[in-house]
């Protein structure tokens, strides 16, 4: 496809101004104020306004601090030719947007995209009255709300989609744990190599399987906690022999070997029991 002239000054993010992912590409390019930002409504559409050169530059989440990695963006990566060429970490804060000061017991249905549903999850199982609805980014759900203009509706998006649409913050800071952030990675058509990009998206994935293993060992102290509460032996053999079987079946559907991913949970679960003696 033939370059557009501004080709080499526009970058191609999800959702509507307000959106995360604006709010990313606007800090990472915060210093080049030529720099145009082509709104998309998904991720693989960034992708292809970057492999077909319509975008020099696209802003992509990939790993969230409560949710982990952003399964789709991954497999995107391996189908499409372009490179990381740089990240942007951001703090996400959730808040509840309505039309209006309302109660919030009588909200019926919350819009928002799956991630920030995903993140908000303790507070919706403590408002069960309150169903949730999917849009395409936070800032595309509070858009939806405003232009409803009906109070039983309400969106979980950040401040500045609050101010950018019109809506009142009725409450605050609704994600499940503090100190919520997202990251983002910037790609690009240029320059690709595709050995380099490979490298970048494997050691993506290396930093979050520490952070899952981190996860893992943080509740096995809880696990400790409640068989101590329920004076249950710290081993369980019939446990372990339930995980093994669940993973060979697993394995069957991929091609990991079952002898080496059990000799990987071994190692896991030995850890897991020293750290809760």
């Amino acid at each position: 496809m033939k370059e557009n002239d501004d080709y080499h000054y526009k970058v191609a993010y999800l959702g509507l101004p307000g959106s995360n992912s604006y709010m990313a590409a606007n800090k990472y390019f915060k210093k080049n104020k030529n720099m145009k930002l082509i709104s998309c409504q998904s991720i693989a559409e960034v992708f292809k306004k970057v492999t077909d050169r319509i975008c020099l530059f696209g802003v992509v989440p990939v790993e969230n601090s409560i949710t982990g990695r952003i399964s789709p963006v991954f497999d995107l990566f391996l189908k499409n030719k372009v490179s990381i060429i740089g990240e942007i970490t951001i703090p996400v804060h959730h808040h509840l947007l309505g039309n209006g000061n309302v109660d919030i017991g009588n909200i019926r249905l919350c819009y928002s995209h799956p991630q920030a549903i995903a993140q908000c999850r303790i507070f919706l199982q403590k408002h069960p009255l309150i169903k949730s609805g999917i849009s395409s980014d936070t800032a595309s759900a509070a858009k939806q709300v405003a232009e409803s203009g009906k109070k039983e509706l309400a969106a979980i998006a950040g401040q500045n989609a609050a101010h950018k649409y019109g809506l009142t913050v009725i409450k605050k800071n609704i994600e499940d744990e503090e100190g919520n952030s997202t990251r983002f990675a910037v790609i690009s058509k240029e320059d690709s190599s595709k050995l380099n990009n490979l490298r970048k998206i494997i050691d993506l994935l290396d930093e979050q399987l520490l952070d899952v293993l981190v996860k893992r060992f943080q509740l096995s102290h809880e696990v400790k906690k409640e068989k101590a509460r329920l004076n249950i032996p710290i081993e369980d053999k019939k446990r372990e022999k339930e995980i093994m079987g669940k993973l060979k079946k697993r394995c069957r559907q991929t091609n990991l070997s079952f002898d080496f991913v059990r000799r990987l949970l071994r190692e896991i679960i030995e850890e897991s029991k020293r750290l809760q003696k």
